[in-house]
């Protein structure tokens, strides 16, 4: 930059750490996972949490209920975990161990899939 003035090479201490305070300010704004890139700074998009499951007794539509929580590397061969959820269930009444999907809804898990009121002994 000749116009003016002089370019100083290299960057000041003071200007690291104004830059620094600054990202670390966005970053709490947006909840501590931000993108910076050369366009700006932005939230990053978080991945669903959903999770499978079955549940434990009979649940019925509006009815907050305990589900077990199934994990596995191999599909079909899942095994029931030692965690277990609180689900909503927004849709149809389902039966002791039928299974279902669960997402994290509104600070919340909802089941979104399950199979209502079908036999248990089918899967």
């Amino acid at each position: 930059m000749k116009r003016g003035g002089s370019r100083r090479e290299g960057l000041t201490s003071e200007f690291v750490n104004s830059i620094t305070g600054e990202l670390q300010r966005l970053s709490a704004a947006f909840g501590g996972d931000v993108l910076i890139n050369g366009a700006g700074v932005f939230p990053r998009k978080k991945s669903k949490r959903m999770r499978l499951g079955k549940t434990t007794i009979f649940h019925g539509k509006g009815d907050t209920r305990t589900v077990d929580i199934y994990v596995g590397k191999t599909k079909g061969d899942e095994v029931v975990s030692s965690k277990s959820i609180q689900a909503y269930n927004r849709f149809g009444d389902m039966e002791q161990g039928n299974w279902v999907i669960l997402e994290e809804v509104n600070n919340g898990w909802e089941i979104i899939v399950g199979d209502p009121c079908a036999s248990a002994s089918a899967g």
